[in-house]
């Protein structure tokens, strides 16, 4: 398995994976499968142009991402979210998530000033909750009905991470 930064040469690849992970994981994503679907491809390439996107390969195949996408605002640049986690279910078990949060991590330290990682979790999906405090994130807040999908409303654990707390490496 291999563990790259995505250009716009991988936008085809991202692309197909993101639609598949939408109606596959549809409580993962604050997008929706009816809204990507329809997506110029011109769109996913100035998309993977503005978020530090990293994919894992196997086999030359796209098998999973993660973004970290990093505040603009000057009172908010020491912030970054991570984002668009997600793993093919074939591909699951095997370490990439934990990859590529390896490499999310490593960019997230390179960046100058930043200081604090955020991201948002389906209040169900426990073993997600659970790898994310593995990593050295805590939960921090829920926001209620954060989502609505298919009519049902679900909450989004929010869960943040100080680089200055992680180990080294780690």
């Amino acid at each position: 398995m291999d563990i790259k930064r995505l250009s716009a040469d991988d936008a085809e690849a991202f692309q197909a994976l993101r639609i598949f992970a939408l109606r596959e994981a549809p409580l993962s994503f604050g997008s929706s499968y009816e809204e990507e679907v329809e997506r110029p491809l011109a769109s996913t390439v100035g998309f993977l142009s503005s978020v530090a996107i990293f994919g894992a390969f196997a086999d030359g195949a796209l098998i999973g991402t993660t973004a970290l996408k990093r505040e603009e605002r000057r009172k908010e640049q020491h912030r970054a979210a991570v984002v668009g986690v997600y793993v093919h279910p074939q591909q699951r078990g095997r370490g990439v998530a934990r990859d590529l949060a390896r490499a999310v991590l490593a960019h997230a330290r390179s960046l100058p000033g930043l200081r604090l990682l955020v991201l948002e979790v389906t209040e169900t999906n426990a073993p997600a909750i659970a790898f994310y405090e593995s990593l050295g994130f805590q939960r921090c807040g829920l926001l209620p009905e954060a989502m609505c999908v298919d009519g049902a409303y679900y909450g989004q654990v929010q869960m943040v991470c100080r680089l200055s707390d992680l180990p080294p490496g780690g």
